[in-house]
């Protein structure tokens, strides 16, 4: 059953991230992305990491029928710090419009939610 509002939440633990970056790395962040968080603090691939399990979930909620990668979503920062979607790349030219995520930490456990305002078939 679809929801009314679609939303997901991606949680990860830093420690599992840390062990397994290289393989996250290479299956789900862009060369923007890896360009962009080249350098900073590991809070900020995982909490990307955690946005891009809860976009993909959101997705997968709401149509059955995509299979979407961690690397279809581009994900980068406003000038004020807050992530957003730059760039979805779509199965089927971007069917969904309206999408937005957010990203919060504890000191080991980055948190990310997505939700889709406006789908359209």
């Amino acid at each position: 059953m679809k929801s009314l509002i679609p939303s997901q939440i991606g949680i990860v633990v830093i420690s599992e991230i840390k062990k397994n970056f290289h393989r996250i790395k290479n299956e789900c962040f862009s060369a923007v992305e890896i360009n962009e968080l080249h350098n900073k603090h590991m809070q900020s691939p995982d909490g990307f990491y955690a946005a891009k399990l809860a976009f993909t979930k959101t997705i997968d909620q709401q149509c059955s029928d995509k299979n979407i990668s961690g690397k279809q979503v581009i994900l980068t920062h406003n000038s004020n710090g807050a992530p957003y979607i730059r760039e979805f790349i779509s199965l089927d030219n971007d069917a969904l419009r309206k999408f937005s995520i957010s990203i919060s930490h504890t000191s080991e456990i980055p948190d990310g939610f997505a939700v889709i305002t406006d789908v359209i078939k």
